[in-house]
């Protein structure tokens, strides 16, 4: 959706609202892309199409796959390409893998539906964590989340923070960044697409990945929000400013991705001596958030063409005062046993229920 002529009320954390206003001095608001809620019915003739990527035609290569303009495995079911090729799709997919890869546990405990309307299992490759949604009694959208070792779970009853580490599955962090980017350069404007021509080309190949990887910086936003999946694009305001044309935002649950869409022909005589200017923009919202919610804010390196293993982290609070009136449930039966202690080390399952959740339970504290 274009926001041309169209008036907005947008919104952002307090502490952010100067770093927004500095963002938009340089910056319009160009693009909304929501992804739809029903499938798309309408396509052009087959005989018609072309590749936005690699540029061949219906005669040139075959135009068979659903290809998702932002990944399926991000919640976008509808949001389907007409113009990028089946060769290039199964290219991207490849990226798309390691996003996934990248993502680690988040997926499932957002309960991210895939390609089968499942909720996906995550299993670490040492096996020392899973997660995966289940019934429990009443609830039908729980997650379990397992520490097969007993060294994952690291749970401060007295401050209320719990932390899972991890392991994640290994990924080519370049790759994650070209999945961002190939999202970005799915959803400019057709008569923008010119100007990327270098880009794209670094996109469908690998052999200019060392060169790409010098623009792999993506700013990365934590929010205590969670947002349905969707895309914002902006354009600078002024083409004589050291500013990048384009910027993309990736909103996703609770995560913000932003990046810079690079090597655009007007934008090119400021990579030699003339530096090039990068600004980030805070999340913002269409609607007020809560006083309370939360903000953090990094820039991720995604510059790296080899493999690389590291630890993930899930970290969320809890009500420490909830903890010294806690009692014992047997998870199969329901019966309460009020006289066993709290002891954190002791957890082995943690599982999540929807806000508003209820969970019945048989009181057997008086039976002798």
């Amino acid at each position: 959706m274009s926001t041309e002529d169209i008036p907005l009320i947008m919104y952002t954390f307090p502490k952010h609202l100067e770093d927004v206003q500095k963002f938009f001095t340089h910056y319009l608001l160009e693009e909304i892309v929501l992804p739809p809620t029903s499938a798309r019915t309408k396509f052009p003739p087959y005989e018609e199409r072309i590749c936005r990527f690699c540029k061949r035609n219906s005669k040139e290569t075959s135009f068979k796959t659903d290809s998702h303009v932002i990944p399926h495995a991000l919640g976008n079911k509808y949001l389907v390409a007409d113009d990028e090729c089946d060769q290039c799709n199964k290219l991207f997919s490849t990226y798309e893998n390691c996003l996934v890869d990248y993502l680690g546990i988040h997926r499932t405990v957002f309960s991210s539906r895939g390609k089968k309307n499942k909720v996906p299992k995550f299993k670490s490759p040492d096996a020392g964590l899973t997660a995966s949604n289940t019934h429990f009694q009443t609830i039908e959208k729980a997650i379990i989340i397992e520490d097969n070792n007993g060294s994952a779970f690291n749970i401060d009853d007295v401050s209320g923070k719990t932390t899972i580490n991890y392991k994640k599955h290994s990924y080519i962090p370049i790759f994650v960044y070209k999945a961002l980017l190939k999202v970005a350069l799915s959803l400019i404007k057709e008569t923008y697409l010119p100007a990327y021509t270098e880009t794209i080309k670094m996109l469908i190949t690998d052999h200019s990945d060392n060169f790409l990887s010098s623009f792999a910086k993506v700013g990365a936003a934590y929010t205590s929000l969670h947002m349905k999946t969707h895309c914002l694009i902006f354009r600078k305001q002024s083409a004589t400013e050291s500013f990048p044309t384009h910027v993309f935002q990736l909103y996703y649950e609770n995560l913000v991705f932003q990046l810079f869409i690079p090597l655009n022909k007007e934008d090119c005589e400021y990579y030699g001596d003339r530096a090039l200017n990068i600004i980030y923009c805070p999340p913002i919202f269409f609607q007020p958030e809560a006083e309370d919610e939360k903000c953090s804010f990094e820039i991720l390196d995604l510059s790296g063409t080899q493999k690389v293993k590291e630890t993930g982290t899930l970290s969320m609070m809890f009500d420490p005062e909830a903890t010294k009136n806690l009692s014992a449930m047997n998870p199969f039966t329901g019966e309460v046993e009020s006289n066993v202690k709290f002891n954190p080390k002791n957890i082995a399952k943690i599982m999540l229920v929807p806000s508003g959740a209820s969970i019945p339970i048989i009181n057997n504290s008086k039976k002798s």
